[in-house]
């Protein structure tokens, strides 16, 4: 049984990567011809069968819905930073523009609530996959808005300078701890050396997908507001109105920063499901609230 853990720091601006079922028009997601399942699919994911994996949509297993892996397979690949698998989940009909959605306590304590949080182009910028956000922004079969917005209003931008103004502070304090346990000659200084490599390398590797998320014209969400706000004030000469916007332009600022941290403490306690048998059954919501 293979088993996919995320990194340990996922401080992010409203994504999930875990916990994800998609959104789709059936409530649930059962076996297709024998034991084909999702889960078939996610297993053909995780061991590169690009062929597999058109066999088994072929015999008509949805590029869309969740197996227990409760990723759907196109955020799977984005996750994983699979960059074939993806692109022939594309070919397939898996959409770029979806949102997976998380669940949640409902109101009685049987109910479950499922909550939209997040795309795949967000899930590669948040991972560092520069090659993978390069796939998902040169589709020909699919038109890739490079600020689609996830449920929390964030951008892949925003996501991944969230993630990266975390590693930085995560390098920060490693530096500072590793001079620390060097001078008491505590023995935990090596240990720490090998985090701090790989905190480095993710860093570096988020850091290109800022610059390629730039370069193709990204904005944060903020700047797509002072964009939509500049716009209202050159078409309102009304002071009352503008100074209006600006009022509404700043709560939500502060009401988006709340959420954003929200969502990442409870980011801290999530992890993905393993895959399970082939012939589980898959339970997908029938609409996000």
């Amino acid at each position: 049984m293979k088993t996919i853990s995320l990194l340990s720091l996922t401080l992010l601006v409203g994504i999930s990567s875990a916990g994800c079922v998609y959104e789709t028009d059936d409530l649930v997601g059962t076996t297709v011809g024998g034991n084909l399942s999702p889960d078939t699919l996610a297993k053909m994911i995780l061991a590169h069968d690009v062929e597999g994996m058109h066999e088994v949509i072929s015999a008509g297993v949805d590029p869309n819905m969740a197996g227990s892996t409760s990723l759907p397979p196109l955020h799977l690949t984005a996750m994983l930073g699979f960059i074939e698998e993806g692109r022939a989940l594309i070919e397939r009909g898996a959409r770029i523009d979806k949102t997976c959605v998380v669940p949640g306590p409902g109101a009685a304590p049987d109910d479950t609530t499922w909550t939209p949080v997040t795309t795949p182009l967000h899930l590669a910028a948040q991972m560092g996959h520069v090659d993978y956000v390069l796939m998902l922004l040169d589709q020909d079969k699919q038109l890739v808005d490079v600020n689609i917005q996830n449920a929390h209003g964030g951008t892949p931008l925003d996501t991944a300078r969230a993630v990266l103004d975390q590693l930085t502070r995560r390098e920060g304090l490693l530096n500072t701890s590793i001079e620390t346990n060097k001078k008491e000659a505590t023995g935990r200084a090596e240990p720490l050396d090998r985090m701090l490599a790989r905190t480095r390398v993710q860093r570096e590797h988020v850091e290109s997908v800022v610059r390629v998320l730039e370069f193709q014209g990204a904005k944060t969400s903020q700047e797509l507001l002072a964009i939509q706000l500049h716009a209202e004030i050159d078409a309102d000469t009304n002071r009352n109105n503008v100074a209006k916007r600006v009022r509404e332009l700043k709560q939500e600022r502060q009401a988006q920063g709340r959420r954003f941290i929200s969502q990442a403490d409870r980011l801290q306690k999530q992890a993905v499901a393993p895959v399970v048998k082939d012939n589980s059954v898959t339970k997908d919501p029938n609409d996000a609230p």
